[in-house]
């Protein structure tokens, strides 16, 4: 159902957060928007787009537009937080990485992760490492449909009886890793977090 980390929640369920000039530029779709107002009409958090001390911001990055891959820091770092992403800002990627700040982690670093499934590519292996306690929690039931995991290609094997599929329409091998929207786990996860 989710892999939240634990006191890094944002105050009063409110998300201050601002996008850069250069990404407001380059997001002629509004994407950023989108996937803001996904997680937004979906749970209790609050996103202002207004400055405040402790902030997201979404930022062009040199490096994703190379490598295709966006970044952000897990539940709320303090300060100006980057939400770091190149075009073509995908929704669904976007909704990943806000589900980072929001403070969920990979659902596939859950300590529980090896019931399910086996990790056989480790790069970066910083997305890979399982999370502990008391820093991590697991919530709930794996979720193979969580939009924080990883698609079905980057694991050696995975065992379908052990996977819930939360939101998913079909068979879960087409859901894992998907970039829809966030399934009913990774909503029931924000819950707990900010109960």
């Amino acid at each position: 159902m989710g892999n939240v980390r634990i006191g890094k929640k944002w105050p009063r369920k409110t998300i201050f957060f601002q996008v850069s000039r250069k990404v407001r530029e380059l997001d002629t779709s509004g994407n950023v928007q989108r996937s803001i107002n996904v997680w937004q009409n979906n749970t209790s958090l609050r996103f202002v787009n207004a400055p405040a001390p402790n902030r997201i911001v979404f930022v062009f990055s040199v490096r994703s537009a190379a490598t295709g891959r966006c970044s952000s820091h897990v539940g709320m770092r303090g300060g100006v937080q980057r939400i770091r992403c190149a075009p073509p800002f995908r929704v669904g990627g976007l909704m990943h990485e806000i589900g980072h700040a929001i403070g969920l982690y990979h659902e596939h670093q859950r300590r529980d992760r090896d019931r399910v499934v086996d990790v056989f590519r480790f790069s970066p292996a910083v997305d890979f490492a399982k999370k502990q306690p008391p820093w991590a929690m697991p919530v709930g039931p794996y979720d193979c449909a969580s939009i924080m995991h990883y698609p079905r290609s980057r694991f050696q094997k995975v065992r379908m009886s052990r996977c819930a599929t939360g939101s998913s329409r079909g068979p879960f091998t087409r859901t894992m890793g998907q970039r829809r929207a966030p399934s009913n786990g990774d909503l029931a996860a924000v819950r707990f977090l900010y109960k």
